[in-house]
Protein backbone atom coordinates (compact mmCIF):
# COMPACT_ATOMS: atom_id res chain seq x y z
CA UNK A 1 0.00 0.00 0.00
CA UNK A 2 1.45 3.22 -0.70
CA UNK A 3 2.04 5.80 1.70
CA UNK A 4 -0.63 8.64 0.56
CA UNK A 5 -3.18 5.91 0.97
CA UNK A 6 -2.37 5.62 4.49
CA UNK A 7 -5.37 8.27 5.59
CA UNK A 8 -7.83 5.77 4.38
CA UNK A 9 -6.46 2.85 6.74
CA UNK A 10 -8.71 2.64 8.76
CA UNK A 11 -12.19 3.07 6.68
CA UNK A 12 -10.23 0.57 4.50
CA UNK A 13 -9.58 -1.55 7.16
CA UNK A 14 -12.45 -1.61 8.62
CA UNK A 15 -14.92 -1.92 5.03
CA UNK A 16 -12.97 -4.68 3.81
CA UNK A 17 -12.97 -6.49 7.18
CA UNK A 18 -16.44 -6.77 7.31
CA UNK A 19 -17.48 -7.05 3.83
CA UNK A 20 -15.23 -10.13 3.20
CA UNK A 21 -15.20 -11.48 6.19
CA UNK A 22 -17.17 -12.47 9.21
CA UNK A 23 -16.09 -14.17 12.57
CA UNK A 24 -16.42 -17.83 13.75
CA UNK A 25 -18.74 -18.57 16.14
CA UNK A 26 -17.82 -17.86 19.48
CA UNK A 27 -14.56 -16.58 18.83
CA UNK A 28 -13.40 -12.98 19.30
CA UNK A 29 -11.40 -10.64 17.81
CA UNK A 30 -7.49 -11.11 18.30
CA UNK A 31 -5.80 -9.81 20.53
CA UNK A 32 -3.19 -6.69 19.51
CA UNK A 33 0.03 -8.69 19.83
CA UNK A 34 3.68 -8.09 22.35
CA UNK A 35 3.89 -5.42 24.74
CA UNK A 36 5.68 -2.77 22.62
CA UNK A 37 4.49 -3.94 19.28
CA UNK A 38 0.93 -2.91 19.57
CA UNK A 39 1.25 0.55 17.88
CA UNK A 40 3.23 -0.56 14.89
CA UNK A 41 1.34 0.16 11.48
CA UNK A 42 3.86 -1.37 9.52
CA UNK A 43 2.59 -4.67 11.62
CA UNK A 44 -0.89 -3.72 10.71
CA UNK A 45 -0.73 -3.12 7.44
CA UNK A 46 1.17 -6.61 7.02
CA UNK A 47 -1.86 -8.49 8.59
CA UNK A 48 -4.32 -6.39 6.29
CA UNK A 49 -2.02 -7.21 3.00
CA UNK A 50 -2.11 -10.97 4.05
CA UNK A 51 -5.23 -11.52 5.25
CA UNK A 52 -6.94 -10.01 1.89
CA UNK A 53 -4.34 -12.65 -0.15
CA UNK A 54 -5.29 -15.65 2.20
CA UNK A 55 -8.89 -14.77 1.54
CA UNK A 56 -8.89 -15.78 -2.01
CA UNK A 57 -7.57 -19.38 -1.09
CA UNK A 58 -9.13 -22.32 -2.00
CA UNK A 59 -8.42 -23.98 1.45
CA UNK A 60 -10.91 -23.11 4.10
CA UNK A 61 -8.50 -23.42 6.96
CA UNK A 62 -5.91 -20.77 4.54
CA UNK A 63 -9.50 -18.49 4.69
CA UNK A 64 -10.16 -18.72 8.31
CA UNK A 65 -6.66 -17.62 8.70
CA UNK A 66 -7.28 -14.63 6.44
CA UNK A 67 -10.41 -13.73 8.36
CA UNK A 68 -8.14 -14.34 11.67
CA UNK A 69 -5.55 -11.71 10.28
CA UNK A 70 -7.58 -9.15 9.16
CA UNK A 71 -10.01 -9.19 12.28
CA UNK A 72 -6.20 -8.70 14.56
CA UNK A 73 -4.94 -5.56 11.90
CA UNK A 74 -8.62 -3.96 13.05
CA UNK A 75 -7.98 -4.73 16.70
CA UNK A 76 -4.31 -3.29 16.48
CA UNK A 77 -5.79 0.09 14.71
CA UNK A 78 -8.41 0.30 17.61
CA UNK A 79 -5.47 -0.02 20.21
CA UNK A 80 -3.71 2.67 18.21
CA UNK A 81 -6.13 5.07 18.44
CA UNK A 82 -6.73 4.35 22.04
CA UNK A 83 -2.76 5.22 22.18
CA UNK A 84 -3.51 8.47 20.68
CA UNK A 85 -2.35 11.69 22.75
CA UNK A 86 -2.70 15.21 22.83
CA UNK A 87 -5.03 17.57 24.84
CA UNK A 88 -8.18 16.04 23.09
CA UNK A 89 -7.40 12.60 23.07
CA UNK A 90 -10.34 11.26 24.67
CA UNK A 91 -13.05 13.52 22.23
CA UNK A 92 -11.00 12.98 19.20
CA UNK A 93 -11.00 8.95 20.01
CA UNK A 94 -14.38 8.82 21.27
CA UNK A 95 -15.18 10.27 17.62
CA UNK A 96 -13.06 8.22 15.67
CA UNK A 97 -14.71 5.12 17.48
CA UNK A 98 -18.31 6.42 16.64
CA UNK A 99 -17.23 7.30 12.84
CA UNK A 100 -15.99 3.29 13.02
CA UNK A 101 -19.38 2.08 14.19
CA UNK A 102 -21.23 4.40 11.52
CA UNK A 103 -19.12 2.85 8.49
CA UNK A 104 -19.64 -0.61 9.78
CA UNK A 105 -23.28 0.21 9.80
CA UNK A 106 -22.87 1.33 6.22
CA UNK A 107 -20.82 -1.56 5.23
CA UNK A 108 -23.00 -4.35 7.10
CA UNK A 109 -25.97 -2.85 4.36
CA UNK A 110 -23.98 -3.84 1.07
CA UNK A 111 -23.34 -7.31 2.06
CA UNK A 112 -26.79 -8.31 0.19
CA UNK A 113 -25.90 -6.81 -3.07
CA UNK A 114 -23.51 -9.16 -5.86
CA UNK A 115 -19.77 -8.21 -5.58
CA UNK A 116 -19.31 -6.04 -8.23
CA UNK A 117 -22.23 -3.74 -7.62
CA UNK A 118 -20.92 -4.04 -3.66
CA UNK A 119 -16.96 -2.65 -4.83
CA UNK A 120 -18.50 -0.26 -6.78
CA UNK A 121 -21.08 1.30 -4.67
CA UNK A 122 -17.53 0.89 -2.01
CA UNK A 123 -15.20 2.95 -4.16
CA UNK A 124 -17.92 5.69 -4.44
CA UNK A 125 -18.77 6.09 -0.56
CA UNK A 126 -15.18 5.94 0.24
CA UNK A 127 -14.30 8.83 -1.76
CA UNK A 128 -13.17 11.64 0.78
CA UNK A 129 -15.84 14.15 0.14
CA UNK A 130 -18.50 11.16 0.33
CA UNK A 131 -17.26 9.35 3.33
CA UNK A 132 -19.01 11.73 6.10
CA UNK A 133 -22.06 12.33 4.36
CA UNK A 134 -22.37 8.10 4.05
CA UNK A 135 -21.10 7.89 7.91
CA UNK A 136 -24.30 10.47 8.65
CA UNK A 137 -26.68 8.40 6.81
CA UNK A 138 -25.94 5.37 8.98
CA UNK A 139 -24.97 7.46 12.44
CA UNK A 140 -26.80 6.34 16.03
CA UNK A 141 -27.24 9.89 16.30
CA UNK A 142 -30.44 11.13 14.94
CA UNK A 143 -29.00 14.47 14.23
CA UNK A 144 -26.23 13.10 12.35
CA UNK A 145 -28.83 11.21 10.23
CA UNK A 146 -30.65 14.57 9.56
CA UNK A 147 -27.99 16.69 9.06
CA UNK A 148 -26.76 14.51 6.09
CA UNK A 149 -30.32 14.72 4.11
CA UNK A 150 -29.83 18.29 2.58
CA UNK A 151 -26.90 18.11 1.31
CA UNK A 152 -27.35 14.62 -0.11
CA UNK A 153 -30.42 15.73 -1.48
CA UNK A 154 -28.24 18.12 -3.47
CA UNK A 155 -26.42 15.22 -5.24
CA UNK A 156 -27.85 13.47 -8.11
CA UNK A 157 -27.55 9.43 -8.56
CA UNK A 158 -29.34 6.72 -7.65
CA UNK A 159 -27.14 5.49 -4.93
CA UNK A 160 -27.99 9.06 -3.34
CA UNK A 161 -31.58 8.43 -3.87
CA UNK A 162 -31.05 4.90 -2.02
CA UNK A 163 -29.36 6.71 0.84
CA UNK A 164 -32.50 9.02 0.62
CA UNK A 165 -35.24 6.44 1.03
CA UNK A 166 -33.67 4.69 3.96
CA UNK A 167 -33.30 8.53 5.66
CA UNK A 168 -37.37 8.36 4.60
CA UNK A 169 -37.56 5.20 5.92
CA UNK A 170 -36.32 6.11 9.24
CA UNK A 171 -38.10 5.85 12.59
CA UNK A 172 -37.55 9.01 13.90
CA UNK A 173 -39.37 12.34 13.24
CA UNK A 174 -36.53 14.27 12.96
CA UNK A 175 -34.86 12.42 10.64
CA UNK A 176 -38.01 11.66 8.49
CA UNK A 177 -39.36 15.06 7.98
CA UNK A 178 -36.10 16.76 7.28
CA UNK A 179 -35.27 14.07 4.66
CA UNK A 180 -39.08 14.76 3.36
CA UNK A 181 -38.11 18.54 3.22
CA UNK A 182 -35.27 17.49 1.72
CA UNK A 183 -36.39 15.82 -1.01
CA UNK A 184 -39.35 18.11 -1.51
CA UNK A 185 -37.66 19.12 -4.78
CA UNK A 186 -36.29 16.10 -5.95
CA UNK A 187 -37.83 13.62 -8.78
CA UNK A 188 -39.22 10.66 -6.59
CA UNK A 189 -38.18 6.97 -6.96
CA UNK A 190 -40.79 4.29 -6.78
CA UNK A 191 -39.64 3.30 -3.10
CA UNK A 192 -39.42 7.10 -1.81
CA UNK A 193 -43.36 7.16 -3.39
CA UNK A 194 -44.78 4.10 -1.44
CA UNK A 195 -43.03 5.13 1.52
CA UNK A 196 -44.68 8.00 2.21
CA UNK A 197 -47.75 6.79 1.05
CA UNK A 198 -47.42 4.07 3.71
CA UNK A 199 -47.08 6.75 6.03
CA UNK A 200 -50.39 9.09 4.92
CA UNK A 201 -52.65 6.02 4.04
CA UNK A 202 -51.56 2.71 6.37
CA UNK A 203 -49.97 3.45 9.34
CA UNK A 204 -52.58 2.76 12.32
CA UNK A 205 -54.39 0.75 9.82
CA UNK A 206 -54.19 -2.80 11.85
CA UNK A 207 -52.87 -3.73 15.37
CA UNK A 208 -48.95 -2.84 15.53
CA UNK A 209 -48.34 -5.50 18.44
CA UNK A 210 -49.06 -8.08 15.99
CA UNK A 211 -46.13 -6.58 13.78
CA UNK A 212 -43.33 -6.43 16.65
CA UNK A 213 -41.18 -9.21 17.71
CA UNK A 214 -41.33 -11.21 20.83
CA UNK A 215 -38.71 -12.32 23.69
CA UNK A 216 -39.23 -14.57 26.36
CA UNK A 217 -36.41 -14.16 29.49
CA UNK A 218 -36.21 -16.03 32.88
CA UNK A 219 -35.86 -14.30 36.43
CA UNK A 220 -35.39 -16.86 38.77
CA UNK A 221 -37.62 -19.31 37.06
CA UNK A 222 -40.19 -16.99 36.09
CA UNK A 223 -40.53 -16.32 32.16
CA UNK A 224 -41.26 -12.70 31.45
CA UNK A 225 -42.42 -11.54 27.55
CA UNK A 226 -41.04 -8.64 26.41
CA UNK A 227 -42.92 -7.36 23.29
CA UNK A 228 -40.54 -4.50 20.68
CA UNK A 229 -42.39 -1.88 20.95
CA UNK A 230 -41.44 1.36 18.64
CA UNK A 231 -43.00 4.50 21.30
CA UNK A 232 -42.34 7.05 18.60
CA UNK A 233 -44.84 4.78 15.97
CA UNK A 234 -47.45 6.64 17.15
CA UNK A 235 -46.42 9.91 16.95
CA UNK A 236 -45.61 9.17 13.57
CA UNK A 237 -49.25 9.09 12.24
CA UNK A 238 -49.90 12.65 12.95
CA UNK A 239 -46.98 13.54 10.04
CA UNK A 240 -49.00 11.43 7.73
CA UNK A 241 -50.52 15.05 6.46
CA UNK A 242 -47.00 15.85 5.66
CA UNK A 243 -46.47 13.31 3.92
CA UNK A 244 -50.10 13.37 1.94
CA UNK A 245 -49.25 16.80 1.15
CA UNK A 246 -45.95 15.82 -0.57
CA UNK A 247 -47.16 13.20 -2.20
CA UNK A 248 -49.87 15.58 -3.98
CA UNK A 249 -46.83 17.58 -4.73
CA UNK A 250 -45.04 15.06 -6.60
CA UNK A 251 -48.15 14.15 -8.21
CA UNK A 252 -45.80 10.68 -9.07
CA UNK A 253 -47.56 8.36 -12.01
CA UNK A 254 -47.01 5.51 -9.44
CA UNK A 255 -50.06 6.87 -7.38
CA UNK A 256 -53.03 6.14 -9.46
CA UNK A 257 -51.81 2.81 -9.31
CA UNK A 258 -51.75 2.61 -5.37
CA UNK A 259 -55.12 4.14 -4.32
CA UNK A 260 -56.83 1.88 -7.56
CA UNK A 261 -54.47 -1.58 -5.93
CA UNK A 262 -56.12 -0.35 -2.77
CA UNK A 263 -59.37 0.40 -3.57
CA UNK A 264 -59.13 -3.02 -5.26
CA UNK A 265 -58.31 -4.70 -2.16
CA UNK A 266 -60.88 -3.06 0.02
CA UNK A 267 -63.62 -3.89 -2.62
CA UNK A 268 -62.44 -7.80 -2.48
CA UNK A 269 -62.08 -7.52 1.08
CA UNK A 270 -64.46 -5.11 2.79
CA UNK A 271 -63.94 -6.57 6.65
CA UNK A 272 -60.45 -5.06 6.24
CA UNK A 273 -59.60 -1.98 8.36
CA UNK A 274 -59.46 0.72 5.27
CA UNK A 275 -59.99 4.51 5.06
CA UNK A 276 -63.30 2.91 4.40
CA UNK A 277 -64.14 1.85 7.33
CA UNK A 278 -63.10 4.43 9.43
CA UNK A 279 -63.47 7.72 7.57
CA UNK A 280 -63.17 9.48 10.87
CA UNK A 281 -59.35 8.88 10.60
CA UNK A 282 -56.45 11.13 9.69
CA UNK A 283 -55.84 8.68 7.10
CA UNK A 284 -59.38 9.29 5.49
CA UNK A 285 -58.76 12.70 5.11
CA UNK A 286 -55.25 11.97 3.42
CA UNK A 287 -56.52 9.33 1.23
CA UNK A 288 -59.26 11.44 -0.17
CA UNK A 289 -56.62 14.20 -0.68
CA UNK A 290 -54.39 11.78 -2.73
CA UNK A 291 -57.59 10.38 -4.62
CA UNK A 292 -59.71 13.62 -5.63
CA UNK A 293 -57.02 14.71 -7.48
CA UNK A 294 -56.78 11.42 -9.82
CA UNK A 295 -58.46 10.80 -12.92
CA UNK A 296 -62.08 10.45 -12.27
CA UNK A 297 -62.42 7.33 -14.91
CA UNK A 298 -60.04 5.29 -13.15
CA UNK A 299 -61.12 5.68 -9.28
CA UNK A 300 -64.85 6.37 -9.86
CA UNK A 301 -65.46 3.01 -10.98
CA UNK A 302 -63.92 1.51 -7.31
CA UNK A 303 -65.74 3.95 -5.45
CA UNK A 304 -68.95 3.00 -6.63
CA UNK A 305 -68.66 -0.55 -5.93
CA UNK A 306 -68.09 0.09 -2.46
CA UNK A 307 -71.08 2.38 -2.61
CA UNK A 308 -73.30 -0.72 -2.98
CA UNK A 309 -71.35 -3.07 -0.21
CA UNK A 310 -73.91 -3.65 2.96
CA UNK A 311 -73.28 -1.25 5.96
CA UNK A 312 -70.34 -2.69 7.57
CA UNK A 313 -70.21 0.56 10.25
CA UNK A 314 -72.73 2.57 10.52
CA UNK A 315 -72.14 5.28 13.10
CA UNK A 316 -75.56 7.97 13.75
CA UNK A 317 -75.01 10.12 17.12
CA UNK A 318 -76.36 13.61 18.14
CA UNK A 319 -73.77 16.22 18.86
CA UNK A 320 -74.92 19.71 20.44
CA UNK A 321 -78.29 18.88 19.06
CA UNK A 322 -77.23 18.62 15.20
CA UNK A 323 -77.65 14.68 13.79
CA UNK A 324 -74.58 13.39 12.67
CA UNK A 325 -73.73 10.04 10.78
CA UNK A 326 -70.76 8.30 9.64
CA UNK A 327 -70.58 4.72 7.67
CA UNK A 328 -68.57 2.76 5.44
CA UNK A 329 -69.97 4.53 2.34
CA UNK A 330 -69.54 7.83 3.33
CA UNK A 331 -66.28 8.58 2.30
CA UNK A 332 -67.07 6.77 -1.32
CA UNK A 333 -69.49 9.00 -1.62
CA UNK A 334 -67.88 12.73 -0.92
CA UNK A 335 -65.06 11.65 -3.47
CA UNK A 336 -67.43 11.22 -6.14
CA UNK A 337 -69.20 14.19 -5.32
CA UNK A 338 -65.77 16.08 -5.19
CA UNK A 339 -64.39 13.94 -8.28
CA UNK A 340 -67.84 14.85 -10.18
CA UNK A 341 -67.19 18.46 -9.47
CA UNK A 342 -70.50 18.91 -7.48
CA UNK A 343 -70.68 20.89 -4.05
CA UNK A 344 -70.95 18.61 -1.33
CA UNK A 345 -73.54 20.57 0.57
CA UNK A 346 -75.95 19.89 -2.09
CA UNK A 347 -75.60 16.49 -0.69
CA UNK A 348 -76.02 17.69 2.55
CA UNK A 349 -72.54 16.62 3.50
CA UNK A 350 -71.25 18.89 6.67
CA UNK A 351 -67.90 18.87 9.13
CA UNK A 352 -68.81 17.01 11.46
CA UNK A 353 -66.95 18.69 14.93
CA UNK A 354 -66.09 15.94 17.10
CA UNK A 355 -63.57 14.40 14.66
CA UNK A 356 -62.11 17.43 13.85
CA UNK A 357 -64.20 18.46 10.94
CA UNK A 358 -64.48 15.11 9.22
CA UNK A 359 -66.76 15.35 6.49
CA UNK A 360 -70.56 13.53 7.32
CA UNK A 361 -74.15 13.78 6.49
CA UNK A 362 -77.01 14.07 8.97
CA UNK A 363 -78.71 10.88 8.71
CA UNK A 364 -78.53 7.52 6.56
CA UNK A 365 -81.53 8.71 4.93
CA UNK A 366 -79.19 11.64 3.19
CA UNK A 367 -76.71 8.93 2.24
CA UNK A 368 -79.09 6.70 0.51
CA UNK A 369 -80.53 9.55 -1.53
CA UNK A 370 -77.06 11.16 -2.14
CA UNK A 371 -76.22 7.53 -3.33
CA UNK A 372 -78.66 6.83 -5.90
CA UNK A 373 -78.04 10.80 -7.26
CA UNK A 374 -74.38 10.23 -7.72
CA UNK A 375 -74.92 6.74 -8.83
CA UNK A 376 -77.41 8.20 -11.80
CA UNK A 377 -75.10 11.16 -12.44
CA UNK A 378 -72.07 8.59 -13.52
CA UNK A 379 -73.88 6.48 -15.42
CA UNK A 380 -75.13 9.11 -17.18
CA UNK A 381 -71.36 9.86 -17.99
CA UNK A 382 -70.80 6.37 -18.81
CA UNK A 383 -68.80 5.53 -16.00
CA UNK A 384 -70.56 2.48 -13.99
CA UNK A 385 -68.98 -0.14 -10.87
CA UNK A 386 -66.31 -1.93 -11.24
CA UNK A 387 -66.56 -5.77 -10.71
CA UNK A 388 -64.04 -6.72 -8.45
CA UNK A 389 -64.07 -10.38 -9.35
CA UNK A 390 -62.31 -9.48 -13.24
CA UNK A 391 -58.77 -9.94 -12.83
CA UNK A 392 -57.85 -6.56 -14.73
CA UNK A 393 -60.48 -4.49 -11.43
CA UNK A 394 -58.92 -6.70 -9.00
CA UNK A 395 -55.22 -6.15 -10.41
CA UNK A 396 -55.04 -2.60 -11.91
CA UNK A 397 -52.17 -2.70 -14.80
CA UNK A 398 -49.30 -1.32 -14.13
CA UNK A 399 -46.71 -2.43 -11.81
CA UNK A 400 -45.49 -1.18 -8.25
CA UNK A 401 -43.01 -3.61 -6.51
CA UNK A 402 -39.46 -3.54 -4.88
CA UNK A 403 -37.86 -1.16 -2.32
CA UNK A 404 -38.82 -1.44 1.70
CA UNK A 405 -42.27 0.12 3.07
CA UNK A 406 -43.40 -0.66 -0.69
CA UNK A 407 -46.90 -2.08 -1.53
CA UNK A 408 -50.53 -1.58 0.04
CA UNK A 409 -48.66 -3.76 2.72
CA UNK A 410 -45.44 -3.22 2.37
CA UNK A 411 -42.64 -5.66 1.51
CA UNK A 412 -42.36 -4.93 -2.11
CA UNK A 413 -45.04 -7.05 -3.87
CA UNK A 414 -45.24 -6.73 -7.16
CA UNK A 415 -48.78 -6.71 -9.87
CA UNK A 416 -48.99 -6.10 -13.17
CA UNK A 417 -52.28 -7.26 -15.48
CA UNK A 418 -51.97 -7.47 -18.75
CA UNK A 419 -55.29 -7.06 -20.84
CA UNK A 420 -57.04 -10.39 -21.49
CA UNK A 421 -56.60 -12.27 -24.50
CA UNK A 422 -59.75 -12.47 -26.50
CA UNK A 423 -61.99 -15.55 -25.47
CA UNK A 424 -59.91 -16.06 -22.75
CA UNK A 425 -61.75 -16.88 -20.06
CA UNK A 426 -60.83 -15.35 -16.63
CA UNK A 427 -59.02 -17.34 -13.76
CA UNK A 428 -60.00 -16.01 -10.35
CA UNK A 429 -57.21 -15.76 -7.96
CA UNK A 430 -57.01 -15.91 -4.26
CA UNK A 431 -57.82 -13.11 -2.05
CA UNK A 432 -54.93 -12.05 -0.79
CA UNK A 433 -55.54 -9.96 2.47
CA UNK A 434 -52.66 -6.93 2.50
CA UNK A 435 -50.22 -6.81 5.73
CA UNK A 436 -50.48 -3.55 6.43
CA UNK A 437 -48.31 -1.97 9.54
CA UNK A 438 -49.69 0.23 12.18
CA UNK A 439 -51.93 0.63 15.32
CA UNK A 440 -55.88 0.75 15.30
CA UNK A 441 -57.73 3.88 15.83
CA UNK A 442 -58.85 5.99 19.42
CA UNK A 443 -62.30 4.34 19.75
CA UNK A 444 -64.83 7.21 21.20
CA UNK A 445 -68.07 6.15 23.73
CA UNK A 446 -70.45 6.32 20.85
CA UNK A 447 -73.71 4.50 20.65
CA UNK A 448 -74.02 3.12 17.19
CA UNK A 449 -77.25 2.10 15.49
CA UNK A 450 -77.45 -1.57 14.16
CA UNK A 451 -77.19 -1.71 10.43
CA UNK A 452 -80.70 -1.01 8.93
CA UNK A 453 -81.51 -2.46 5.03
CA UNK A 454 -80.99 0.28 2.32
Amino acid sequence: MKPKNLKYLPGLLLVATLIVSSPARGQGPVAGGKKGNLANMSQTLQLFERGMKNLSSQKYATRQAGSADLRQALALLVARMMQAGGPERTARVDHLLTYQGDLTRWARSLLHLPVKKRLALLQWGLAPQRLPLVAGVFSHNPQRRADAAHPLAKIAGSYIDWLLERLLRDSHRLVYITAMDAVWNRKPTLAMVKTLWRRAVLMGMSPYFQQSRQYTVIFRGQHITIQDFNQNYWMQLQDGTLAARELAHWKPPQLSILVRQYLAQVCRVPQMQSVVNQPNGVQAKNFAKLAKGLKRSMVAPYLLYLLKRPLTMNMNFNFNNTLAHLSNRTLPLLLLVKMAGLSPATYHFYKVMPFGGVWGLGTIGQENQGIKKITAWYAQHGIKPVNPAHPAAAKPRGQVGGGAGGNVGGGGVKFNAPAPKPGARPKPGPIQVPLIQGGGPIRMGLKVAPSSAR
